[in-house]
């Protein structure tokens, strides 16, 4: 057996040790939806062969160290939708293996020094819809700095970009900060990332300025998407020049807007600009946008429809 579904049951506690003493080929282990409130010492101890553990949507609120101990071939652990309100290092310890790890529509309320210095393998960590508010400057301290690719981190409560924590991240490409209460973005903002492609800044519902210099550094930088953002005043003139590779850019319903200028875009780079939603006032500024609109060469540009 290497795949066994459990979930939408009444689940409410595993013994520790016995529980999965027999599938020992077992790879994929599905308990979501059911009323587990803790998992306790080597729960999944006999598990040796797992490869993704599913325990979404519980009651989880307590884990206890070693929960996960014996898991050493884990690859994806996901506990999105739980009760969970710390992170402890100490139950992270035996997943060397991790690449995958969900945890969404929790609690989480900070992330304390070297969390998780025990995933040395960790590509991808998803975080949004928690309530933290605090990541401490060596949060993402050892192997996982050189090894995450993505980060998603919206819908918190940062006040500020936690450009210090980011430093350690050096082959972060992927970022989300949107839905955060977050003012302002500055030159300091975004200044370690040198190979971050895509930055999702949406619905940030308290941003007003995006400083000349916030994109200077990232000369990587393929996507970003600034969706939604209700009082955020127009972008500075040049500010992607130095983002040469910029290909997609999304604007959309920023409603402090009425008019776009080509200093405010990586005119030459550009393929896919997306700006519905804002009431531009039509007026002969808007001539070269409806020329770039229009054009029908190679070059041709994926634009939606504006008002």
């Amino acid at each position: 057996m290497q795949h066994l579904n459990l979930s939408n049951n009444l689940i409410a506690r595993l013994n520790s040790k016995d529980t999965f003493k027999g599938p020992l080929s077992l790879q994929n282990l599905d308990l979501s939806k059911n009323i587990l409130t803790s998992l306790q010492l080597k729960t999944f101890s006999g598990l040796r062969a797992l490869i993704e553990l599913h325990l979404t949507a519980n009651k989880l609120s307590n884990i206890e160290n070693g929960a996960l101990g014996g898991l050493n071939r884990l690859r994806v652990l996901h506990l999105e939708n739980n009760l969970l309100t710390s992170l402890n290092s100490s139950w992270l310890q035996e997943l060397g293996s991790l690449r995958f790890l969900y945890l969404s529509n929790n609690r989480l309320r900070e992330l304390g020094d070297g969390i998780f210095k025990p995933l040395i393998a960790l590509s991808v960590l998803s975080l949004h819809d928690n309530r933290i508010h605090s990541i401490d400057e060596m949060t993402f301290e050892g192997s996982i700095g050189r090894s995450l690719d993505t980060l998603d981190l919206s819908h918190n409560l940062l006040h500020d970009v936690p450009s210090t924590a980011f430093y350690q991240l050096t082959k972060l490409a992927s970022l989300d900060l949107s839905g955060n209460p977050i003012k302002s973005l500055k030159k300091s903002s975004f200044s370690q990332m040198h190979v971050i492609e895509c930055l999702k800044l949406n619905n940030m519902y308290q941003l007003q300025t995006i400083e000349g210099q916030t994109f200077s550094s990232n000369g990587k930088l393929s996507q970003v998407y600034l969706d939604h953002n209700i009082e955020l005043m127009p972008l500075p003139y040049g500010i992607f020049n130095e983002t040469p590779v910029l290909k997609t850019l999304s604007i959309r319903n920023n409603t402090k807007w009425k008019t776009l200028s080509p200093h405010q875009i990586p005119v030459q780079s550009i393929q896919q600009l997306f700006i519905s939603g804002i009431s531009f006032n039509c007026n002969c500024s808007l001539t070269w946008l409806w020329k770039m609109y229009q054009r029908q060469d190679d070059k041709r540009i994926d634009m939606d429809e504006a008002r």
